[in-house]
């Protein structure tokens, strides 16, 4: 970033326009934007920019069949996708919700936009470009948990695997209870259940070992409790420990199933990413506009025009003070390049320089801005000297 930029708080006006984006892939793109984009670029964002804040006007009229999008949840997939091209890697559970949240929230937005394409064509042009993802939902659909953990119906083995595992802990939960019961007094330092090594024990009185025979897992950090595991027990355990590595196979294997699948799929996926991406990036933009009152810039015009422009970042501090921004309105062509301002100080010569050069700034970088007309010849560099 150049210190022409700096000066003229370029780096406050992203920060203030990445408020409103809403996946990590759009706060990358918000916080990306760099001033000297080409004209292809920058018209295909205004555009983009356009179309998001006249929909989210129409959403908030009420305007039937323009819904709300939902951008929220999505986490970064990006190095899940690098992942995902490891052939016979398996990603987690949490990893493949992730990426399954983000097909739903791709496949949703397709599907709205789909309606509605002669109205947006460019949202829809975006939206569109994802594939429709679901089948593959529907394949997945109830088998991994909010938790990020595999749902007992993930695979008919699984489910079997997980009620045996459930009998065999109340099998041993009821006989632990009986070790209990019969050790009220003496042996028994308190009246619980634990675990220790991944085995049920009950906590025993160091001097009382020889009451109940059984393995000691542990002793308590003061040295006045043994964590025994019963005789009765330790067949039961084992078969317990057994399950529990019969499940983790099992998880394995459907992970394995999982990932491989989506495999399948991961150059599309990697386009619903791009797609959720440009979207929410538009989004932000639109958001800033409505809120900022702004417009969409001419860019590569032979003049440069504000009609009642506002800076951006004093415009966000006044607005919490509920002070409204002094606008200004100018323009330069080839007839008039010069513009001399004076007046006394504090007369506010230093923030029209500034609004002039940030907004030449923010057209060049994708930002709309905030006037209610704008174009700009397109720069090869902004220099400022202030102060």
């Amino acid at each position: 970033m150049s210190s022409a930029a700096d000066l003229l708080e370029f780096p406050a006006l992203v920060a203030i326009l990445d408020r409103y984006a809403r996946t990590p892939g759009g706060h990358r793109a918000i916080l990306a934007s760099t001033p000297g984009q080409s004209r292809e670029t920058l018209d295909r964002v205004f555009a983009l920019a356009g179309e998001a804040a006249r929909y989210l006007r129409d959403a908030e009229a009420g305007r039937r069949g323009v819904l709300r999008l939902d951008f929220g949840g999505v986490a970064d997939v990006a190095p899940l996708l690098a992942e995902l091209r490891i052939e016979g890697a398996a990603l987690e559970a949490g990893g493949i919700a992730s990426i399954l949240l983000l097909l739903d929230r791709a496949s949703d937005l397709r599907q709205i936009l789909d309606s509605l394409a002669a109205d947006y064509p460019q949202l829809w042009r975006v939206a569109g470009s994802a594939s429709d993802f679901s089948p593959l939902l529907r394949e997945f659909s109830g088998k991994i948990l909010p938790d990020g953990t595999l749902d007992d119906r993930a695979s008919p083995a699984l489910h079997r695997i997980r009620q045996e595992l459930g009998r065999k802990r109340l099998a041993i939960e009821a006989s632990l209870e009986k070790v209990l019961r019969d050790h009220t007094e003496g042996a028994l330092q308190e009246d619980w259940i634990g675990i220790r090594n991944d085995r049920f024990v009950v906590p025993v009185k160091a001097g009382m070992k020889r009451r109940i025979e059984g393995v000691v897992h542990g002793t308590s950090s003061s040295g006045q409790t043994l964590f025994i595991e019963p005789l009765e027990t330790i067949e039961r355990n084992n078969e317990l420990i057994a399950l529990r590595e019969e499940e983790m196979r099992e998880i394995h294997r459907i992970l394995l199933e999982m990932t491989s699948r989506l495999r399948e799929r991961s150059a599309e996926i990697a386009v619903a990413l791009e797609a959720v991406t440009e979207l929410d990036a538009a989004f932000a933009r639109g958001a800033f506009a409505r809120e900022f009152e702004c417009t969409m810039p001419e860019i590569g015009a032979d003049r440069l025009v504000l009609k009642e422009a506002r800076h951006p970042v004093l415009q966000d501090v006044l607005r919490a003070r509920r002070i409204k921004v002094v606008p200004l309105t100018l323009a330069l062509d080839h007839d008039k390049r010069v513009l001399v301002i004076s007046g006394p100080n504090t007369g506010g010569k230093t923030i029209a320089l500034k609004t002039v050069g940030l907004l030449s700034l923010a057209a060049q970088a994708g930002i709309p801005v905030p006037a209610t007309e704008a174009a700009f010849p397109l720069f090869h560099r902004v220099l400022a000297d202030i102060g």
